[in-house]
């Protein structure tokens, strides 16, 4: 939907995914159906996100123009993609959400870029950064590899042997 500029009030009040890009017309809270659990806000989406209904569990955001502040994201969105291309810095994620999905973003990580309070962190499709000491939070106790540029290094986190690694089929490095 890049560059739409009519109201979303065709959508069946069925659909459970929805993929946004840079639409022209202004949305507001009651634009798209309360029945979308999966939003996509794709390259060059540039409105404030205050219209996602609370459905939305599963937030997936790419290369947005969107300034995203910390009161950016609805309460009820738990997980959080990061999709290719996105490069703003991660100060924006409340502490509702427990799950964060990076996949090769434009924002280069350092220590303490991302929050504490994750329960789980997931790295793949092509993430390209280096996996140094600090990125990770010590907090963070579940960890997912997959398609990753870089292994994960033996000091880029503590307590390795405490923490719960998955490795997808798709990670090709040494394991911990």
């Amino acid at each position: 939907m890049d560059g739409f500029d009519q109201p979303l009030d065709f959508i069946p009040p069925i659909v459970e995914l929805l993929y946004l890009e840079n639409i022209k017309y202004q949305l507001t809270p009651d634009s798209i159906p309360e029945t979308v659990e999966f939003l996509y806000l794709l390259d060059g989406f540039d409105q404030p996100l205050d219209f996602i209904p609370p459905t939305v569990i599963h937030l997936y955001l790419e290369n947005i123009n969107y300034q995203l502040t910390p009161d950016s994201i609805p309460e009820t969105v738990s997980q959080l993609y990061l999709l290719d291309g996105f490069d703003q810095p991660l100060n924006f994620i409340p502490p509702t959400v427990k799950g964060l999905h990076l996949y090769n973003i434009k924002y280069q990580l350092i220590p303490g870029s991302i929050p504490n309070h994750m329960d789980y962190i997931l790295f793949d499709n092509g993430f390209s950064q280096r996996f140094t000491k600090g990125i990770i939070p010590d907090s963070i106790n579940d960890i997912s590899l997959g398609d990753v540029v870089y292994p994960l290094e033996p000091d880029s986190i503590s307590n390795p042997d405490q923490k719960k690694i998955i490795y997808f089929p798709d990670y090709i490095h040494p394991k911990l």
